[in-house]
């Protein structure tokens, strides 16, 4: 299995610490399980471990419900779309309610934005690179209430898009191992979902999910989807038309 370093770290460090838990060397005739350092490594992946899967299309679908007695519902449909060529060749498109957001595009070098229907070309694309480092881990801003009190459970092998992968049942901590809830923020209620993690770089090739956290008077429910396809095939990045 080759991983990035970030990623090498948090696989070393995961069994660094089973090994310490065990006390005495005889209470270790094993290492941990690979699904286990699979997933923990996956929680520690940066986009240079999603660079390693070669070009790809990547898309996210959030549905978010709010909702509060004696109040209409609040629903929000968010979309997060990918093409990943190399960092010269790239193209990002969000969309809220059905509604383009903003699009940006990278071909051969050169940025163009579209905010509305006007594409704006940009004299540097390296800003946008670095807003791809930034934002493109929808999985961590959808599930920051809950990144202390889940865990992901071995479910078997299976294959995704051509790639080998341990799929893993989504659970909630059992109250006396999560951390105690937070006086303030959204406190997590409920979490199930499947992850599908790729075994050489611990991406997450595929997630299906729903969970449901409660802030006051506010109860808040998500359904999450995430699916890379089209893995090591030529994304055609073109500049916009005009």
């Amino acid at each position: 299995m080759t991983l990035s370093r970030r990623t090498q770290s948090a696989v070393l460090g995961l069994a660094m610490a089973s090994l310490a838990s065990c006390g005495l060397p005889k209470a270790c005739d094993a290492p941990p399980p690979p699904e286990a350092l699979l997933a923990d490594a996956s929680s520690d992946v940066t986009f240079a471990s999603v660079e390693m899967l070669g070009p790809h299309h990547y898309l996210s679908s959030l549905t978010r419900t709010d909702s509060r007695q004696g109040v209409p519902d609040r629903v929000v449909d968010e979309v997060v779309e990918i093409s990943w060529q190399d960092w010269d060749n790239f193209q990002v498109r969000r969309l809220v309610d059905g509604d383009p957001q903003r699009e940006t595009i990278v071909a051969d070098g050169h940025a163009w934005v579209k905010t509305g229907d006007r594409w704006d070309a940009r004299d540097d694309a390296e800003p946008h690179r670095l807003q791809l480092r930034t934002t493109w881990n929808t999985w961590d801003q959808v599930l920051a209430s809950f990144q202390q009190h889940m865990k992901l459970v071995p479910a078997g092998d299976d294959i995704v898009d051509g790639r080998s992968a341990s799929r893993y049942t989504l659970e909630m901590l059992p109250a006396d191992q999560a951390p105690r809830p937070k006086s303030w923020g959204f406190q997590p209620i409920s979490l199930q979902g499947t992850v599908w993690v790729d075994k050489a770089t611990a991406v997450r090739l595929k997630v299906q999910l729903q969970a449901v956290s409660r802030r006051q008077g506010l109860t808040q429910s998500v359904r999450f989807t995430l699916q890379r396809s089209n893995i090591g095939e030529f994304q055609e990045i073109r500049s916009p038309p005009g």
